[in-house]
């Protein structure tokens, strides 16, 4: 099973890679191996969660933060790679 397939078979989908949040590049590719930007929980171009868990965010739309920032820089991956079997 690929990548993307078992994404779908977790009801996840990759969004459009999101547009760097300042002067860098999402990801830089080196021989093997690949580099990645730290990347934030943008949702349709929009930052979803700011805060601390525990005190902004609750645990609960923290894993959602995180599961946004992960599908993210998957979309990155892709984008930089043309596939995430590579």
């Amino acid at each position: 099973m690929n990548p993307e397939s078992k994404l779908a078979e977790l009801g996840l989908a990759l969004p459009t890679p999101p547009a760097a949040a300042g002067s860098y590049v999402p990801s830089v590719r080196t021989g093997n191996l690949l580099y990645c930007a730290g990347t934030l929980p943008i949702i349709d171009g929009k930052l979803t969660h700011t805060g601390q868990v525990g005190r902004e965010q609750t645990v609960q739309s923290g894993a959602k933060a995180a599961e946004a920032c992960a599908l993210n820089t998957l979309a990155n991956v892709k984008a930089a790679l043309g596939s995430l079997e590579r």
